[in-house]
């Protein structure tokens, strides 16, 4: 629970005070360690699991893959992918899968990644295939290897009714300069009658939790006004309740309060 919620230290002091332990006590801390960017210890873990003589289960191979990624240790991805299938003979699932492909990804090498993919004995999901694109983006911006527009036609043909992947999309045409791509991305949302899920926030204000959507005016104009009072009560100017204010302007105001 510790290392789910981040608390990374309460974790160690309570595996450590742990006097049997098994594979499960060992992964959770492991996958945490990893998780949080504590790829170096989390790799550390795993070498002491080994020495104690616990055989790793698909957890914690998982949380090791995820160490791998972090830190950009390519190789210690192979090997520890190639262990888990061939020493241990754990089959891989989905997820492996993943996170190998984001193993590959972090470090760029994105035509070993995709063909990674490609290779496997099962059919990747759009989670792997969302994992590549992401990498694509931030490795190969402009796209010159045309890698990325494979991958997000595989994207679009696995979910077909996923909006999200059509806005994706779109906003990385535009970002490109392929307007003429875009805009035909763009027109399909509407052609097969798809929507495009409002913008949501969550924040919480003096210990109660406020939830807006983009485009609720009268939700917003509540709000402001009650900002606007706790923005005076905090000697701040007054806020212009007349003037409309624009969503973002309303977040950003929202984050200030709650500074100490």
């Amino acid at each position: 629970m510790y290392a789910k919620c981040g608390a990374v230290a309460y974790a160690s002091l309570v595996f450590d005070a742990t006097l049997e332990r098994n594979v499960w006590t060992w992964s959770a801390m492991i996958l945490g360690l990893a998780q949080h960017g504590f790829a170096t210890k989390a790799l550390e873990l795993f070498r002491k699991l080994k020495k104690n003589v616990v055989q790793p289960n698909y957890v914690t191979f998982l949380g090791v893959l995820c160490a791998c990624s972090h830190a950009g240790l390519v190789e210690d991805g192979h090997r520890s992918f190639h262990e888990m299938e061939h020493v241990h003979v754990i089959k891989p699932m989905m997820i492996h899968y993943g996170a190998m492909v984001d193993v590959l990804g972090h470090a760029g090498r994105l035509k070993e990644a995709y063909n990674f993919i490609i290779d496997r004995p099962i059919k990747p999901d759009a989670i792997v295939w969302r994992t590549l694109l992401g990498a694509c983006n931030i490795h190969d911006f402009n796209d010159y290897n045309g890698l990325g527009e494979k991958v997000r036609e595989k994207l679009l043909e696995l979910e077909p009714r996923r909006s999200g992947n059509f806005i994706m999309v779109t906003n990385k045409y535009a970002e490109a300069g392929k307007w003429d791509k875009a805009a035909h991305v763009r027109s399909s949302i509407s052609d097969k009658g798809l929507k495009k899920m409002a913008g949501e926030s969550l924040i919480e204000v003096r210990g109660s939790i406020h939830r807006f959507f983009s485009g609720e005016d009268d939700q917003v104009d509540c709000e402001r006004k009650f900002m606007g009072h706790s923005i005076t009560s905090a000697d701040h100017l007054a806020w212009p309740l007349a003037r409309p204010a624009c969503l973002l302007d309303f977040h950003c105001l929202k984050v200030q309060l709650l500074k100490p």
